[in-house]
């Protein structure tokens, strides 16, 4: 992804914050939900770059990686969701 690619994506995700998560914007200018997939690819990138710091200076960080805690997490909420529209 370029940087600009990144910019106009970063862009659209906070504008979605803005003005349909964090607040209620009474008039947004968003009209759609975001993409989330780039984000937490991102966020899963950074985790590893911690935990590889943080090993190199003699911290074990145990646990499931984020991306592992991610998908555990939505194939739970899938079978809820199901189980709620059924």
């Amino acid at each position: 992804m370029s940087i600009e690619d990144w910019a106009t994506y970063r862009r659209n995700l906070v504008n979605y914050r803005n003005e349909l998560a964090a607040h209620r914007d009474l008039n947004p200018a968003t009209r759609n939900y975001p993409n989330f997939d780039t984000a937490i690819r991102a966020a899963a990138f950074y985790h590893e770059q911690l935990v590889e710091f943080a090993a190199a200076r003699g911290v074990v960080m145990e646990g499931p990686g984020l991306m592992e805690h991610f998908e555990t997490r939505a194939a739970e909420f899938g079978e809820w969701a199901s189980s709620v529209r059924g």
